[in-house]
């Protein structure tokens, strides 16, 4: 299986979007003696060797803040991602009400 350039938007909010660029891998059945059937997506497995995706930052908020730390007593909330001169910049608020500000940069 190979994917190039795809893209999975998800049905509840329209702003998280992730961009496939590159997939390899392949789908493995998970009944015995049955074919993998696209249609039933409890007939197989992804096994993804390796890839390549993206997001844009408004959709990486939303995941953030709308799934991934949307539990009561999680330990971060309100996240905001910003992207500036093509490094990731990250601010967030703790469940104390603290600011701490962190820095993804490429190598």
């Amino acid at each position: 299986m190979e994917v190039q350039r795809a893209q999975r938007q998800s049905a509840r909010r329209q702003s998280i979007v992730l961009e496939i660029r590159h997939l390899r891998g392949q789908l493995v059945a998970t009944r015995e003696k049955e074919p993998v059937t696209l249609d039933d997506v409890n007939s197989f497995v992804a096994r993804i060797i390796r890839g390549e995706i993206a997001m844009s930052a408004p959709g990486n908020v939303d995941l953030m803040n709308r799934y991934v730390f949307a539990y009561h007593g999680a330990p971060l909330k309100k996240i905001d991602v910003v992207i500036d001169r093509g490094k990731i910049k990250t601010e967030r608020r703790h469940a104390q009400g603290y600011r701490s500000a962190f820095r993804i940069e490429e190598p």
